[in-house]
């Protein structure tokens, strides 16, 4: 018997009879006498830095060194910001299967404003952000039909565009792709963190949100040398 159980997150009290079954290969039922053997594999979760609750006495020790085998890092999605149009079209797909729904798209300003947008709740908070529109929303999705948040927090995506504008002596420049825009307020952010935190990597990447290795090679992109790291 081949079994893969995905574990929740546990307290370190909660988790002390969790070591006993993730290192033997043997269980026994409730009231039962006769011992079961087990093939278990656990596929495990955490948004939190497992090693950091170790040392603060937060999670088990022994614990954390049964579970940590293969890692994989997902990376939250305002680092991965410009699979949102792909993430947007497959939830639009999804919202429609099943069901006779009006098909939306999403003007290029909405884009935009996604795109500038920190997502703290990650991909499911995109998921019900355009749940929503299936809901409230005719045929396009622009700025004013998105989310309060999502409208206050990247009002400063615009400032690329209205920057060409003044260049262009008052002329309409062409609008800027969403590439342009994310990248240049994820600059603005980075400068904004590094200043803040007189150049400290380490303090920058944890206000940020980000892991240290990702701010480095940012920086190297957009040409940031901090005084420290």
């Amino acid at each position: 018997m081949r079994i893969i159980a995905w574990a929740r997150e546990e307290s370190s009290r909660q988790s002390s009879g969790r070591v006993g079954g993730a290192s033997v290969a043997t269980l026994r039922r409730v009231g039962g006498e006769v011992p079961i053997k087990v093939d278990v594999r656990v596929v495990a979760a955490t948004h939190r830095d497992l090693a950091k609750l170790v040392e603060r006495g937060g999670f088990r020790e022994d614990l954390y060194y049964r579970l940590r085998g293969a890692t994989l890092r997902v990376p939250p999605l305002r680092e991965h910001v410009s699979d949102l149009p792909a993430l947007v079209k497959g939830f639009l797909v999804e919202a429609a299967a099943g069901r006779k729904a009006r098909k939306l798209s999403v003007t290029p300003a909405a884009m935009r404003q996604l795109a500038a947008y920190h997502w703290p709740g990650n991909v499911r908070e995109l998921r019900s952000e355009v749940l929503r529109w299936t809901v409230f929303c005719d045929d396009d999705v622009d700025v004013d039909d998105l989310a309060p948040e999502i409208r206050e927090a990247a009002e400063h995506a615009h400032a690329p565009v209205e920057q060409a504008d003044h260049a262009q002596g008052g002329k309409r420049a062409p609008l800027a792709t969403l590439d342009v825009v994310v990248k240049a307020a994820e600059q603005r952010a980075i400068e904004t963190a590094l200043r803040a935190h007189a150049g400290n990597l380490v303090r920058t990447a944890k206000s940020l949100g980000i892991e240290r290795n990702t701010l480095k090679r940012k920086l190297r992109a957009f040409g940031l040398y901090p005084a420290q790291g």
